[in-house]
């Protein structure tokens, strides 16, 4: 049988996973024996029964993807996508000014360690994920021989992937973090000793290179293993945040990185063979684009009515989805979602006319969205309220149809796109660049261009018509670019800016280029609520100045129940 990750095995994994790290805490553990049987040796030193366990124990660490607020009734993480509203393409929105104002304080760079909101959730997640993933790398050496040589490389490479790609997400939110390469030890929980960043990224590094080396491509998990590639952790995948890592080494100056490497490892999953664009961008983020032929890391969502954050679902759907009180939308054949994460201007702007991934990104005042095909009902937002609107524009990427909301309006089987061919493709571009291959960089972008040329509008944005709207613009639409030197790099960072808008990268992607001040004067200056505190953007500018480590690396801080109670050393000027 083919397996694949689902709600309900993620619920029964999860359990399975903490029975096992109860049990490895040995039979001091509150001075009782284990009330249930189960043991680490029972349940991974039988030979016949050891893959399939090591499966679950894997399953349960991939949960930690779906981290969305409400489980655990501790993690209020709603996702990477949140850090676009630190950046000139996002505003808070929601449902007015005082909703939700720890997003404003990211804006300002002065978030207090008591008032972090989900970033304090982002530190749990990333710490719950390293420590599931140590856990398996702890044990699978241990019970090695009980393993197929398949299954153990497998699982290894999959578990390192997961345990560097939530370092990485550790490193790049909270900077100096504790590092821990086996499950901790009770005696281990007080005072950690916090890690430079650039050593944090060496290790990162090396956990990626050594995945890439263990795991297959995505086209030999069937046949291989019976197991589905879609939600896993495919060489492909453990090669394009290897990428991701690289960049970011390049952009702080950390160990010796170059570009080189960057355009190797991503040439490595061009020449694969395993990936290729979708023909129509608008395709991407519905149903129909979902484990497309573009999707190199998708985060496998479900929706079985399991409630507000319940493992498996995505929350993102309703945090983005338009609020209807941001108009006169009364009875209308629309999902009320809650708002937030508004495209800026200066977003909009950065769109060259006629290019319909617009009109795919950003939702606007009069836009039909979701056509139903009656005549009788409508589906026409209006959008004018700025209060609860400040740009008067809406994210569209994962806003959805009132048909494909939950029953209970609290989560979606949408998937998150965690990486697509087309990042990879313009990471490979700017390598490309980099290291003085123009030719390539040029028709790397221009196939990104062409395809966005071809491209419709979005499905359901023509009264009566529920497919996909042709683009009718008749100008020089998205022509062939030839430039070369900066230029070219310029053209090729806005190009990935607009094609990869709100989907988690922008915040990382200034910060790397070192434009991230230039970025809060933009956004200050466009955000109604931040000009009244700080008109020029200055004041927001210093607050990001005064948390760089090694003048380098920005942070947000430590929470503070993890440096009162644990010891774990705050972040600089928190």
């Amino acid at each position: 049988m083919i397996k694949k990750i689902t709600a309900f095995n993620l619920l029964v994994a999860y359990s399975l996973v903490i029975l096992l790290l109860l049990a490895s805490c040995g039979e001091e553990f509150l001075d009782r024996k284990p009330l249930g049987k189960e043991t680490t040796e029972s349940f991974l030193g039988n030979a016949a029964n050891a893959d399939a366990n090591f499966e679950k124990m894997i399953v349960a660490a991939y949960e930690s993807f779906n981290f969305d607020e409400g489980q655990w009734n501790a993690i209020g993480h709603h996702g990477e996508w949140m850090w676009d509203i630190v950046t000139d393409d996002a505003q808070k929105g929601g449902d007015g000014p005082g909703n939700q104002t720890w997003m404003l304080d990211w804006r300002f760079w002065n978030t207090l360690p008591t008032n972090m909101g989900p970033a304090s959730s982002a530190y749990i997640a990333y710490n719950v994920a390293k420590e599931r993933a140590n856990t398996i790398l702890f044990n699978i050496e241990t019970y090695k021989n009980n393993l197929s040589p398949e299954v153990y490389s497998r699982i290894k490479g999959e578990a390192l992937f997961i345990r560097a790609y939530f370092y990485f997400y550790g490193v790049k939110m909270f900077g100096r973090i504790p590092y821990f390469s086996e499950p901790i030890l009770p005696e281990q929980f007080r005072n950690p000793k916090s890690m430079e960043p650039e050593m944090i990224y060496s290790r990162i590094e090396a956990d990626l290179r050594e995945a890439v080396s263990l795991l297959e491509e995505k086209g030999k998990w069937v046949p291989m293993f019976g197991v589905q590639p879609e939600g896993r952790a495919t060489k492909g995948a453990a090669r394009a945040v290897l990428a991701r890592v690289l960049t970011m080494e390049i952009g702080f100056g950390f160990n010796g990185k170059t570009w080189q490497e960057v355009y190797d490892v991503t040439k490595d999953i061009i020449q694969s063979g395993e990936y290729a664009l979708v023909p129509n961008f608008a395709t991407l983020f519905e149903p129909e684009g979902q484990n497309s032929s573009e999707s190199v890391f998708e985060i496998q969502c479900v929706n079985i009515d399991q409630g507000w954050g319940k493992p498996g679902g995505n929350l993102e759907v309703l945090m983005v989805t338009p609020r209807l009180t941001s108009g006169n939308n009364k009875g209308k054949n629309l999902f009320d979602g809650w708002g937030f994460m508004c495209p800026t201007p200066n977003l909009s702007n950065a769109f060259e006319l006629g290019d319909p991934r617009r009109k795919c990104t950003i939702i606007e005042d009069e836009d039909i969205l979701w056509e139903d095909g009656n005549a009788e009902t409508d589906e026409r937002i209006d959008i004018s309220v700025k209060d609860k609107c400040p740009t008067l524009m809406y994210s569209r990427k994962y806003s959805v149809p009132l048909a494909n909301k939950s029953s209970n309006n609290q989560n979606s089987n949408v998937n998150k796109r965690n990486c697509r061919y087309a990042e990879v493709l313009l990471t490979n571009a700017e390598a490309a660049a980099q290291i003085g291959k123009e030719n390539e960089a040029l028709q790397l972008l221009n196939t990104i261009r062409k395809r966005a040329r071809q491209s419709s509008l979005p499905k359901g944005s023509q009264l009566l018509n529920t497919g996909y709207p042709v683009n009718t613009f008749s100008g020089d639409l998205l022509p062939d670019i030839s430039a070369s030197g900066t230029d070219l790099l310029d053209v090729i960072r806005k190009e990935r800016r607009v094609e990869l808008a709100h989907e988690g990268h922008r915040l990382w992607d200034l910060i790397r280029w070192g434009k991230m001040e230039d970025a809060i004067r933009t956004y200050v200056k466009e955000d109604y609520l931040m000009v009244a505190k700080d008109s020029d953007g200055e004041k927001s500018v210093a607050n990001y100045h005064s948390h760089l480590i090694g003048g380098k690396v920005p942070c947000f801080p430590i929470p503070t129940d993890d440096v009162e109670k644990y010891g774990v050393e705050q972040n600089l000027n928190y």
